[in-house]
This record gives C-alpha cells, sequence and structure tokens, in this order.
C-alpha cells in the first residue's frame, strides 16, 4: 500500500512540475460583457455575463474558478454567438446556500437561469 501511494505521489509530482504554469492574464477574456446581471433562483442569486450575439451558448466554468477562466476562446466563441458565461452557486460573483453542492442541484440552476432569460 505504502509503495503504491509514494508511485502515485511521484507520478502526480511529475505531471506538477511539468505542466506549463498558467499566468493570470492568459484566462482573462480581453472583450468586454455586453451585460451582466445576477438572478435569484433557487434560493441562490447566480451571477452571469453576455458576451456577442447570434445563437445562445452556455459556458459553465469547471471546478471552482469562474466564467472568466475562458480567456480566448470565449471571445472567439462571442463572435458568431450568444455567449453566456455563468458563475455556479458558491462560485465568483454568485451566493451559495448551507445546502450541499451536486450536480444535479447545478443542473437544476443553470436551467432556471435560462428559463428566466427565456432561452
Amino acid at each position: 500500500m505504502f509503495k503504491h501511494s509514494l508511485a502515485t505521489l511521484t507520478v502526480v509530482a511529475a505531471i506538477t512540475v511539468a505542466a506549463p504554469s498558467c499566468d493570470q492574464t492568459e484566462g482573462e477574456t480581453t472583450m468586454s460583457p455586453k451585460s451582466t446581471a445576477r438572478v435569484a433562483v433557487n434560493g441562490v442569486e447566480l451571477y452571469y455575463e453576455i458576451h456577442g450575439n447570434g445563437s445562445p451558448l452556455v459556458m459553465l466554468h469547471g471546478g471552482v474558478n469562474p466564467s472568466d477562466m475562458f480567456g480566448a476562446p470565449l471571445d472567439a466563441m462571442a463572435e458568431t454567438h450568444q455567449v453566456i458565461a455563468i458563475h455556479l452557486r458558491g462560485h465568483g460573483f454568485s451566493t451559495d446556500t448551507d445546502e450541499p453542492w451536486s450536480c444535479q442541484q447545478m443542473a437544476d440552476d443553470v436551467a432556471a437561469l435560462l428559463s428566466k432569460l427565456r432561452i
């Protein structure tokens, strides 16, 4: 067990050292949002930004990074789409509750936000 754990930690450390570092400016979008707002859904206020025009495209962040992590891809997609970049509950500029997070709850939040935007 110890050898397996040590081998796993060594591989993770090697990958971490070999991975390119992420400069904060690499993730920043150069395009200002067309609009920003918060919408009350399911006991929280979700913050979102809208960039560009066209058919709607929802961008969801991974992990704990809010929508500003999208950077250049957001700018590129906003050239042809109305990009809706959402901060999920408890992330970025959105509020949180004491309830535990779940994928189902966050999906319900996004669906409620899109419904309020009539999308």
